[in-house]
């Protein structure tokens, strides 16, 4: 498991560079309307998905790995 670990340590780290470099921030509004969209999938209102979820902040920070994952696929 450790090797695996390790892998996804580096990755993330990798994209978190990403987003430094590229200066990706996600607004709060950006954050709430993909809350509503997920809560929406789950068929759940939007503050038990935050609530399940860990928060808007988790949503901002898995916003922005996604956003610097686009910009390495170019």
């Amino acid at each position: 498991m450790r090797p695996e670990a390790a892998r996804r340590v580096k990755h993330r780290l990798m994209l978190e560079e990403i987003a430094k470099q590229e200066k990706i921030e996600i607004s709060d509004e950006e954050a709430n309307k993909e809350a509503e969209r997920l809560a929406e999938n789950y068929q759940i209102k939007k503050e038990e998905f935050l609530q399940m979820f860990g928060g808007l902040d988790l949503v901002k920070y898995d916003l922005k790995m996604r956003k610097a994952i686009d910009v390495l696929k170019g």
